[in-house]
């Protein structure tokens, strides 16, 4: 029974030392993931919630997630209106429903470069909005 006992402590005293010197090294996930989901502010239509919600007392993440906000829901509300109307074009229009899907990937594409755009602003760490956006997003308070 002593030969059990021995083992157990030396067991014990190994995880404590390995415990120390990992812990040192070692960063939860949920840490990681604070410190690099803000710059997910511009990630297409969700990203703008990760600064909020990780960074709510961070000025600089705050105003790149309400430009990102603003981004979001503006194309998003596009695209919308760009889909609903395709549905009005009547069944023998194949030529205008073409425009207007081209009209929605030119939609997309533009949303795509304005978001890398912003993405780049975080980056460089320089609070510069994109110029129209930035206007509207001025009117929002968080």
């Amino acid at each position: 029974m002593g030969f059990i006992k021995e083992k157990a402590e030396l067991i014990k005293k190994r995880l404590i030392v390995l415990r120390g010197s990992v812990s040192s090294k070692f960063i939860p996930l949920k840490e990681k993931l604070a410190k690099a989901l803000p710059y997910a502010a511009y990630f297409p239509f969700i990203g703008w919630f990760f600064p909020m919600y990780y960074r709510k007392d961070d000025r600089f993440f705050m105003f790149h997630a309400v430009q990102g906000f603003v981004l979001a829901a503006f194309f998003f509300a596009i695209t919308t209106l760009l889909y609903f109307l395709t549905a009005l074009v009547p069944s023998g229009g194949g030529i205008i429903k073409f425009i207007i899907v081209m009209i929605i990937y030119l939609n997309y594409l533009v949303y795509f470069v304005l978001a890398a755009a912003g993405t780049g602003y975080i980056i460089k760490k320089t609070e510069k909005g994109i110029p129209f956006f930035e206007k509207i997003a001025q009117r929002i308070e968080v």
